[in-house]
């Protein structure tokens, strides 16, 4: 019978492939077996010399059972990610914490509704196992590119955006200014990238309430901070009528449509999405809509003559 897989087991696999090369030359392509027991006639020392690297067995330097022996649990993971001298890596700070969690809690989805859990980690990893009880490796396989994605993600957030936004501040690409409103005063970022990812950085990290992306292609889009409650109608009105004056076109609609969510029609550069509370000009994927005419510059001043906050 082969042991089942758990998160913790999986993420020390991950730990290895991804960051322990330069411990364990050729890792990266390693093959993985897997076994109850120490191969008979076969003792720890001479699997580690034969190329073997063992987990959670055989009471060797991956084996978290010594350190329960000890009085100072870790877990797998944890032990790995020390070895490998990465276990302060902020973007494998949530990873970790799930993984020992999981581990040494029981408690990997904290959330009791049923729906979270059986979407959770730790249950689609027991699903995988009941699914394929004779094929770990399908397993472990199966769930490396989903801790691989998380990760990138995560580095992204805690390394990538961080100097990306310093790079365009010094470039004189990226701005934040505060604005006054009804509810006092909003911080607004003004920044020229194509990073998807950048809004969200702005947002949860640098406190920004509204952020005006602009990207490589011409195309503007209006992200705010959905917890603010944001009206926006004003904003999208004033943008759409500058736009029609910048092209010098008219639009059959009332002064009272120009506020519709949406799109309408001789403007249909900018569309309005009052559920996540935006302003897009293309949105993230602008194929098949015209660059709005407006300059950053002139959207700021647009944004700062009609910004409203809902009471």
């Amino acid at each position: 019978m082969l042991p089942r897989l758990q998160v913790d087991a999986v993420v020390a696999c991950f730990l290895l492939k991804y960051f322990g090369e330069e411990r364990f030359p050729g890792i990266s392509d390693a093959q993985y077996l897997f076994f109850v027991d120490i191969p008979r006639g076969k003792s720890v020392v001479e699997l580690e010399r034969e190329g073997h690297i063992l987990l959670d067995m055989g009471g060797g330097k991956f084996d978290h059972h010594v350190t329960r022996e000890s009085g100072k649990e870790k877990c797998l993971s944890q032990m790995v990610a020390e070895y490998l001298g990465v276990e302060k890596n902020r973007a494998l700070r949530k990873l970790l914490e799930y993984a020992r969690r999981d581990d040494l809690e029981g408690k990997g989805t904290l959330s009791k509704d049923p729906i979270d859990r059986a979407f959770g980690l730790s249950g689609l990893v027991n699903d995988l196992n009941r699914m394929l009880p004779d094929d770990q490796e399908a397993v472990l396989l199966t769930v490396m590119p989903l801790l691989m994605a998380q990760y990138g993600e995560e580095k992204k957030r805690a390394e990538d955006l961080p100097a990306e936004y310093e790079q365009k501040v010094r470039e004189g690409k990226a701005r934040i200014g505060s604005m006054q409103s009804v509810r006092g005063s909003i911080r607004v970022a003004l920044v020229e990238t194509d990073e998807i990812g950048m809004a969200g950085y702005l947002r949860g990290q640098q406190g920004v309430d509204m952020v005006v992306q602009k990207m490589s292609s011409g195309h503007v889009n209006i992200i705010t901070h959905q917890k603010k409650e944001f009206d926006l109608s004003e904003i999208v009105k004033q943008l759409r009528k500058a736009e029609i004056r910048a092209k010098g076109t008219g639009c059959a609609v009332s002064e009272r449509e120009f506020a519709n969510p949406g799109r309408i029609i001789g403007v249909e550069e900018w569309y309005f999405d009052t559920k996540a509370k935006t302003i897009q000009n293309g949105g993230i994927r602008p194929q098949g809509t015209i660059p709005t005419k407006l300059s950053p510059e002139a959207i700021i001043a647009i944004i700062k003559e009609a910004v409203v906050i809902k009471l």
